[in-house]
């Protein structure tokens, strides 16, 4: 990667809210086959509801706060969610298509929100509508639809592990961290760099697709807000209310230091670096890790101009 991912930075940022549209429409006619039971519960209206996500999203991207903009908006969401639960008899099979792609939608809209007690994990209801309309592509000849299938799949869980630690760094510096749950956390945003970004990620940049140029923007924003929250989190590492239950101070640079350092390699920050053989090594643990976080500042300077 190389400065035009950070003079894109200021578009991609908000890509995961500014999705294709899938095909579908709607219809005026009316299907005699529902029950009268069908009838009356709340249907998917492509048309209508493709409307209010976009208004949503369209507002969440201009909005400093953009999860402050989709949580002010969670009735209209789940409205959406809803009607697509009961997909099987309000929905026409020509409409199944268009509307399945409306909850992967909504759904995403809310994978940076903290869960909500008595709900289902907002991550795991996202990647398993995701996992519905990629199936949906194995069939279907929407490139749109199955492109943002695409972009999804590979962003949600940076999204969401980025936001689950910024929710940690930005409590009160008098609540306690709680050090196993935010080190499990980062070590499993490490392992999915490792294992996972590589394989959405085009690095030749003459064969780079639009949508693999969204992933990489949408994976760069990321790795950022996760810089800035661990930035915050290394700071009461060293306050004796956050060491842990046996005293010691916890290791938690190295976790922070290791998931930017792998972030620096897969997205190729620095190609000729002879850190990147061995990113996890501690100097160049460092090395790379400072890399990702000049090139957040420098992105983080053009959005702001």
């Amino acid at each position: 990667m190389h400065m035009k991912l950070v003079r894109v930075l200021a578009v991609g940022s908000t890509i995961a809210l500014a999705t294709a549209c899938a095909t579908t429409e709607t219809s005026n006619g009316s299907n005699s086959s529902f029950s009268e039971e069908a009838a009356n519960l709340p249907k998917c209206e492509y048309g209508k509801d493709l409307e209010v996500l976009e208004a949503i999203k369209d507002e969440a991207a201009q909005a400093e706060d953009s999860n402050a903009v989709v949580h002010s908006r969670l009735d209209q969401i789940n409205s959406i969610v809803s009607k697509t639960e009961n997909m099987s008899v309000t929905v026409r099979p020509e409409d199944a298509l268009g509307c399945r792609f409306l909850e992967m939608e909504a759904r995403v809209l809310l994978i940076e929100l903290p869960n909500m007690d008595g709900q289902a994990d907002l991550y795991t209801a996202a990647k398993e509508s995701v996992e519905d309309v990629k199936s949906s592509c194995a069939t279907t000849s929407d490139p749109r639809m199955c492109s943002a299938a695409r972009i999804h799949d590979a962003t949600i869980f940076s999204r969401r592990s980025s936001s689950e630690l910024m929710r940690i760094a930005d409590r009160k510096s008098d609540v306690p961290i709680n050090w196993e749950a935010a080190r499990s956390l980062t070590q499993a945003y490490t392992e999915h760099v490792k294992n996972s970004w590589a394989e959405h990620l085009q690095i030749d940049e003459a064969e780079k697709t639009a949508t693999e140029e969204t992933i990489e923007r949408s994976l760069f924003a990321s790795v950022c807000t996760a810089d800035k929250a661990m930035t915050k989190i290394n700071r009461r590492v060293g306050l004796s209310i956050n060491q842990d239950a046996n005293g010691n101070l916890v290791p938690y640079g190295k976790d922070s230091g290791e998931l930017l350092a792998h972030a620096a390699v897969t997205l190729n920050l620095s190609p000729d670096d002879s850190c990147n053989a061995s990113p996890t090594e501690r100097n160049c643990r460092g090395t790379l890790a400072s890399k990702v976080h000049l090139a957040c500042l420098r992105a983080s300077s053009v959005v702001s101009n």
